[in-house]
């Protein structure tokens, strides 16, 4: 519990937005909504009992970052973050805003059953928001920021048509089939996801340096708090980074393991 109140105050201290350079946004006029989606399906075989707790702390922050720059946040969590919520959620979005940004943490699951051609995200039950169901017919490419804290979901693209259907979240969530990784100035859509499986929000960061105590819901928080303050994707990767590794991000070990597809140089809207 010590940790947890540790980071409460980092997070209080953090509320004081720096002021950073950024780079030259592309922005469209018009409103723009957004969504930060926490199921909370515990699965203690692979996460410890305070990744419930840590999460539900960190959510909020993560939401007023993105409230900074987009008009309308909505917040989805624990038994509420159902399969026909997302869905409803996407469609609501989908339909009354101009840009969209999405942030959902959780657990994957892989459908058809034990076949490996789609994902699916785990709602709070456990039941999985699959890919070519329930999210592409409520998505387009008015989700121009979508990071997914959950396993594997930056797998399966570029996405080819297979007789399921449309495979890989990232297609299913940006209708975009061209986005190359980590590219600067290229497109209008940016997707995070993760190749391999996702870090707990609890769990304490290796090779980090010099201060060895941070945790990866710290570099989330420094990663949206400096999206909050307008600036791009790359900027706020760089931000996160130097902040828990003391390096630059393509030196630390989430460059090979946090993949990013589309335009770094855009921001949340």
């Amino acid at each position: 519990m010590k940790n947890i109140f540790r980071l409460g105050s980092v997070f209080l201290a953090s509320l004081i937005i720096l002021s950073l350079a950024s780079a030259s946004l592309k922005t469209v006029s018009g409103n723009t909504g957004g969504a930060c989606f926490l199921p909370n399906n515990y699965q203690p075989s692979v996460e410890p009992l305070n990744e419930l707790v840590i999460s539900a702390n960190t959510i909020p922050y993560i939401a007023y970052f993105m409230n900074q720059q987009v008009d309308s946040v909505s917040t989805v969590t624990g038994y509420d973050a159902t399969v026909s919520a997302y869905s409803s959620s996407l469609n609501y979005l989908n339909n009354n805003f101009d840009e969209v940004a999405f942030f959902s943490k959780g657990h994957r699951g892989l459908w058809p059953e034990n076949i490996y051609s789609h994902m699916s995200l785990l709602d709070h039950l456990g039941y999985g928001t699959t890919d070519s169901n329930d999210i592409y017919p409520y998505t387009s490419d008015k989700f121009r920021f979508v990071f997914l804290w959950h396993c594997e979901t930056a797998e399966l693209y570029p996405s080819v048509e297979d007789e399921y259907g449309y495979p890989g979240m990232t297609y299913c969530f940006t209708h975009d089939n061209t986005m190359t990784e980590y590219h600067r100035d290229t497109g209008w859509i940016v997707f995070l996801g993760w190749e391999n499986g996702s870090p707990n929000f609890w769990s304490y960061i290796p090779e980090q340096y010099p201060w060895n105590n941070y945790q990866y819901c710290h570099w989330v928080y420094y990663f949206f708090e400096m999206l909050g303050s307008g600036n791009s994707v790359w900027n706020a990767l760089e931000y996160a980074s130097f902040n828990v590794y003391d390096m630059d991000f393509t030196c630390t070990p989430l460059y090979y393991w946090l993949m990013g597809w589309g335009d770094m140089d855009r921001g949340l809207v």
